[in-house]
């Protein structure tokens, strides 16, 4: 809904007899490795262990979005799930982010309704979840329940306030949180090089 020419109520089964694939991806929560922070970050308190490469399947947003007809005023669209809590004391906020248009037309960027050839299981977002490839786990939406475009940037409680980074040299304020940093590099051998075995 929102910005959009049409705006769409889909079911399970509308989206997949949509054009669909399976992807390969890497998924590692923004907070993998808080407790070697200084000082410790509130949040579950994870060392290096929130990160795992699975399979999905889903259809591109694209396709939702080509049917829906984002308004050329549309700029973000934004992804609600159906999970919700106290966020600060009696604001309930539920979860939610929102991608840059761009981003999300982009083809990689997919609406999953299955996990490793089963459907997706209800603690990894079922019936339905957002995947953003190369972005950290906060983005990739759980339990979608709300789809839509906006045309001023989203500045939600889990946008500007949290899964945000803060005080990084070159960036005053806080900006949100979004593609997975390197965490190592292979540096030898060299790319292309050729060594006995």
């Amino acid at each position: 809904d929102g910005m959009v020419e049409r705006p769409l109520r889909i079911t399970l089964s509308d989206l997949q007899d949509l054009p669909h694939r399976q992807m390969v991806v890497t998924l590692e929560c923004a907070g993998n490795g808080r407790t070697l922070m200084a000082p410790v970050p509130s949040g579950t308190p994870w060392r290096l262990g929130a990160v795992s490469t699975i399979r999905v399947t889903g259809t591109s947003l694209y396709h939702v979005l080509e049917r829906a007809k984002t308004k050329s005023d549309a700029i973000e669209i934004l992804f609600v799930g159906a999970d919700r809590g106290e966020v600060k004391e009696r604001q309930i906020e539920p979860f939610a982010r929102s991608l840059s248009l761009d981003v999300a037309r982009d083809p990689d960027v997919l609406l999953v309704w299955a996990l490793n050839d089963e459907p997706l299981p209800l603690e990894h977002g079922h019936p339905v979840r957002l995947m953003v490839p190369s972005w950290y786990g906060m983005a990739s939406v759980k339990w979608l329940v709300r789809i839509s475009a906006l045309s001023r940037p989203f500045e939600g409680f889990f946008q500007k306030e949290n899964y945000v980074y803060e005080g990084e040299r070159g960036s005053p304020g806080s900006r949100p949180v979004t593609i997975m940093r390197t965490r190592s590099l292979i540096s030898w051998p060299a790319d292309g090089s050729q060594h006995p075995l």
